[in-house]
This record gives C-alpha cells, sequence and structure tokens, in this order.
C-alpha cells in the first residue's frame, strides 16, 4: 500500500512539474511595421536582413521551424534554407529567393523567462504559405552585438550596423540585441491577425510628419549625424536649356538666381579640375553602392578612370551636379555642433544622358580629404590662379575651392540626413499623409516650396 501511495505522489510530482513547464513557456509574436517596432526594420539595421545575410555568409546556424517551438536540434543546410526561402522562378527557371525586406514577424519563445528561440516569418498576400526560419536566440544576439560594437570602432553613423534606433529621442540608443533583451518592441496580442494587402501595407509607411536627424552618441554627451546637401555648378542657361524636366532646380535657382551666381559659378572650373584629377589618376572616385551603408569600416570599390567617363560621356564636366556628405559633431551639453565635410559625390541631373532620362543618378565619390589636399596643392603652387574659388560681385576675395566649401559658400539644397529608412528629403515629404491625394506634379510644386523654408529653420538641436 505504501508503495502504491509512493508512485501515486511520484506521479503527481512529475505531473505538476510538467504542467508548471507547460505554463512557464511563452511566444511573443512581433509585427515588424508596428510603429513602435519601426527600429527593427530601420535601413541598415532590419533584423530580418541582418539574420539572412548571417546565413549567407554562415556566420549563424539556421534550424527546421518545427511545431515544438523551443526545439533547435535539425539543423538546416545552404540547400534546405535556399529551398525554404523558394519564391518563383525567373523567365529562366532560377530559382527567386524571399528577401529581407519581404519578412514582416519575428517570435521570441520562452521557457522559465529565459528566451531560447526565435523565429523569423514571411505570411504576406505575396506568398501561399508562410515561410518560417529559426535560430538560437543567444547565438542571434551575440552575432549581433559583435557586429554592433564592431562597427562603433569607426565613431560614424554612417558606419553603424545592428542598431536600435529610439525615435522619440532621435538618438541609436543600444544594440538590436539589448534591445531584444529588454525587450523593447510592441507584442501583438492573440486576437491580432495580420495579413495586410499591398495597399493596407504601404499604407503602415506613410507619416505624418517630416522626422528630425537621428544621432549617435560617439563619446560621453558627443554626439554625430550626417547631413547631404546637393550642389549645382551649371549655369543658369545650362539649367534652363538642358534640364527642364529637372523643375525642382530650375525654379530654385528662379527663385534665388543672385544668390545661386555668387555662390556656385565657380564651382564648374572645380569640377574640371577634380575630373582632370581623375583621369591623371591623382584622385581616385569611389562606386556608389547601397551595400556600403550595410558595411561598418568597408572600403568602397575603386572606380577606374574608364568606367568614370564612361557614365560622364558626353556630359561635361561642368555640367555635373555634387553632393556634399557633411559629418556633424554635436556637445550634448552646449548643443555647440562643428561640422566635417567626409565624401563629394557626383551626380548626373536627370535628362541630361540616356542613363537619367527617369532621374538624376548618383554614380561615384571621393573622400573630401583626398579632394582637398588635392586643390589645395594646385592652388598654393599656382599662387592663388588655379583652383581659385571667388564670387560674381567680389572677384578678389579669394581662396581655394575646397576651403569655401568647408565655410559654406555654395548655394545647394538639403538632400538628406540620417533618418529610420535612410529615404532622402524628397522621398519623405512625398509620402507625408498630407500629400497622399496629390499628383506627383502637385507634389513637385508643393515640395519645391516647402525646401525653400524648411532649409531656413532646419536645426539639427
Amino acid at each position: 500500500m505504501k508503495q502504491i501511495i509512493f508512485i501515486f505522489n511520484l506521479f503527481l510530482i512529475i505531473n505538476l512539474s510538467y504542467n508548471h513547464g507547460l505554463k512557464a513557456q511563452q511566444t511573443e509574436k512581433i509585427y515588424a511595421c508596428e510603429p513602435q517596432n519601426h527600429s527593427f526594420i530601420a535601413q541598415g539595421h532590419n533584423l530580418f536582413e541582418l539574420l539572412l545575410k548571417a546565413v549567407e555568409n554562415n556566420e549563424v546556424k539556421t534550424y527546421a521551424a518545427i511545431k515544438d517551438v523551443l526545439n533547435i536540434t535539425k539543423s538546416l543546410s545552404k540547400q534546405e534554407i535556399y529551398s525554404i526561402l523558394k519564391t518563383s522562378v525567373d523567365d529562366n527557371n532560377n530559382i527567386i529567393p524571399a528577401k529581407g525586406n519581404d519578412f514582416q514577424i519575428f517570435y521570441i519563445h520562452s521557457q522559465n523567462k529565459k528566451s531560447i528561440t526565435l523565429d523569423i516569418e514571411i505570411f504576406s498576400y505575396k506568398f501561399s504559405k508562410p515561410i518560417q526560419l529559426r535560430f538560437d536566440f543567444n547565438e542571434i544576439v551575440n552575432y549581433l552585438e559583435n557586429k554592433f560594437q564592431k562597427s562603433l570602432y569607426y565613431k560614424g553613423i554612417q558606419n553603424i550596423e545592428a542598431a536600435y534606433l529610439d525615435l522619440e529621442k532621435n538618438k541609436i540608443e543600444m544594440s538590436l540585441a539589448k534591445a531584444l533583451i529588454q525587450k523593447k518592441y510592441k507584442v501583438l496580442s492573440e486576437q491580432t491577425d495580420y495579413n495586410f494587402s499591398e495597399s493596407e501595407q504601404l499604407k503602415l509607411k506613410k507619416i505624418n510628419k517630416i522626422p528630425s536627424p537621428i544621432w549617435l552618441e560617439i563619446d560621453k554627451n558627443r554626439y554625430t549625424t550626417i547631413v547631404n546637401y546637393t550642389i549645382d555648378s551649371r549655369l543658369v542657361n545650362d539649367i534652363i536649356t538642358t534640364s527642364q524636366s529637372d523643375s525642382l532646380w530650375y525654379k530654385l535657382y528662379q527663385l534665388d538666381t543672385l544668390a545661386y551666381l555668387n555662390n556656385n559659378v565657380a564651382y564648374g572650373d572645380f569640377m574640371k579640375l577634380v575630373v582632370l584629377g581623375i583621369q591623371k589618376g591623382q584622385l581616385m572616385p569611389q562606386k556608389m553602392s547601397m551595400d556600403t551603408y550595410q558595411n561598418a569600416g568597408a572600403k568602397r570599390e575603386v572606380m577606374t578612370e574608364e568606367e568614370f567617363m564612361g557614365f560622364l560621356n558626353p556630359l561635361k564636366p561642368e555640367n555635373l551636379m555634387m553632393r556634399l556628405q557633411i559629418a556633424y559633431f554635436m556637445n550634448g551639453k552646449t548643443t555647440q555642433t562643428i561640422k566635417d565635410i567626409t565624401h563629394i559625390s557626383f551626380i548626373i541631373p536627370k535628362g541630361s544622358t540616356s542613363l537619367t532620362a527617369l532621374g538624376s543618378l548618383a554614380f561615384a565619390e571621393i573622400p573630401f580629404v583626398q579632394v582637398d589636399k588635392y586643390i589645395n596643392e594646385i592652388y598654393m603652387s599656382s599662387k592663388g590662379q588655379k583652383g581659385a574659388w571667388a564670387t560674381v560681385d567680389k572677384p578678389n576675395e579669394k581662396m581655394s575651392f575646397t576651403q569655401a566649401l568647408k565655410q559654406g559658400k555654395y548655394f545647394g539644397y538639403l538632400t538628406k540626413y540620417t533618418n529610420l529608412n535612410d529615404d532622402e528629403l524628397k522621398s519623405i515629404f512625398f509620402n507625408l499623409e498630407e500629400n497622399e491625394s496629390l499628383t506627383e506634379k502637385e507634389k513637385e510644386q508643393k515640395f519645391i516650396l516647402f525646401i525653400k523654408e524648411y532649409q531656413k529653420s532646419f536645426s539639427l538641436k
């Protein structure tokens, strides 16, 4: 009898322990397009893209998303992963795999309040069934943390990877790894079912105001961000005759012809000198690439002189536009800012060549320190006769072109600053909810009026 009672009690203890274990198991479902979760899909910090890239480079293990959500015993081969991600085939019967931006949902599965696994999922109108991959939660947070810490070494916001952006404070708050550990996400309720059509998903991306620049704290009370200004060195007549379709520039210069003439015309000669330096091998242009943003400290691929001139032909150097990438540094206590030009990009204006029938094209860039050294050597050796900038109304007040750029002696418009999706300001403006019902032409006209006033009041503080 005692044996029976003992066995019964033992069975009861095991059963209670088992039920307790079930109660301690938890699944959190996170939909990335929820406004509070946008930091997990920010440009350069997209959790799904980072995970797929890690899978591609064999940096993490991937597991089958079987019914037992805590199970990470069945690892997947590259071929098995490729098969799961297969969405369709092209005309040559080549597989077109799903990409990071196709994913919308991730799950975190826990046992006794300890996160065990992380699943990512595509559940969309585009696919016949959900697509899931599973990861070891600890391995993923270690991978993301290492990626973030490595990118911090370069102390430039454009190089940061796997970061969590605090959208209320407009700054990079921590790594994505810490954000996952600290649960900086909104969890879906059990009743919520997301299966959006394409138009509904686009609505989620609409915004109701222009965002402020995002800052990175690089030292205690010291922050940095990136701002881009586009400068046009073409003569007013050239702007009108060669690029009437580029109405933004045409109308801006109609409104500010004097400011333009005083500050920009001389930069046509600057562009001639820069192109000459490229042809002589004294300047080394780099290829523009979307991947550059997502690779901390990555060396951009050098563009040959033949490749550069191939893009430029038949355009003259003085008819190129240029874009300045400027790093701003702010003292958190005094809010005082200093700036440093990091790169100059070359842009073929819309409508100028067959490559730009639909829009302007940024095709190459050069580190500013390289251009600064080159121009100053020309300016000094010629005793100010070459490489010199001067205004139309004050031709005797000379300085080198790069010195003038450092002092902000140019007329251009604010193109972009560090933001959640790395969008240009024009694109952000076009996607405002208040502009949703406007035609493209009406948006363009409204943006011209907006940018004129916005630049006057734009502040990084």
